[in-house]
């Protein structure tokens, strides 16, 4: 007869581990599942339709037949993010200070008449919280200077660009909202 198997409650506990993220993995996957919901059907009103119909007397008589004909209904439109990115320099102001109102004005002036959805802004400087802080005064700026631009839905990140000689210039990353409904 053979001596039973090795069991070492370190190895077993290692399995049960696994086990239960397996589980907790499959219940996440599950709980992230996302559906489609049913296309509502279109609201209709009646609108009345007359026919004549014959009978076996002499006489016509006339029928007002009401039938349900359908009135299109569109759905409203979602603003969306273009996923297209358009990048922009800035130099520095005088002094190796941050962009002045006219600079930022002409820097975005090809986007007249349209929406910013998301705008990442790199300040340069030798250090990170003085690129970052850069970055953040830019932001303020253009809220300010160019509000049909950048509304109070536009979402502005600031970042830091590490550059010890273009201290004060600034990179721009900017995504529009599309102006078409899908």
């Amino acid at each position: 007869m053979s001596p039973p198997p090795f069991r070492d409650s370190v190895s077993l506990s290692g399995w049960l581990l696994a086990d239960l993220l397996l589980g907790l993995a499959v219940l996440f996957f599950a709980a992230n599942t996302v559906g489609t919901q049913a296309a509502a059907k279109p609201a209709s009103s009646p609108s009345p339709t007359v026919t004549a119909q014959a009978t076996a007397t002499p006489r016509a008589e006339r029928v007002a037949t009401i039938t349900r004909t359908p009135i299109p209904t569109s759905a409203p439109c979602q603003p969306t993010v273009a996923l297209q990115k358009h990048e922009l320099h800035v130099v520095a102001g005088p002094g190796g200070r941050a962009p002045g109102a006219t600079q930022l004005h002409a820097a975005f002036a090809s986007f007249g008449g349209s929406r910013a959805g998301l705008l990442l802004t790199f300040g340069h400087a030798a250090a990170p919280v003085v690129g970052e802080n850069i970055a953040g005064q830019v932001n303020a700026a253009l809220r300010v200077t160019l509000p049909a631009l950048f509304g109070p839905e536009t979402v502005m990140e600031a970042f830091h660009f590490l550059d010890g000689t273009g201290t004060g210039a600034v990179d721009f990353q900017i995504y529009l909202f599309a102006t078409a409904c899908h």
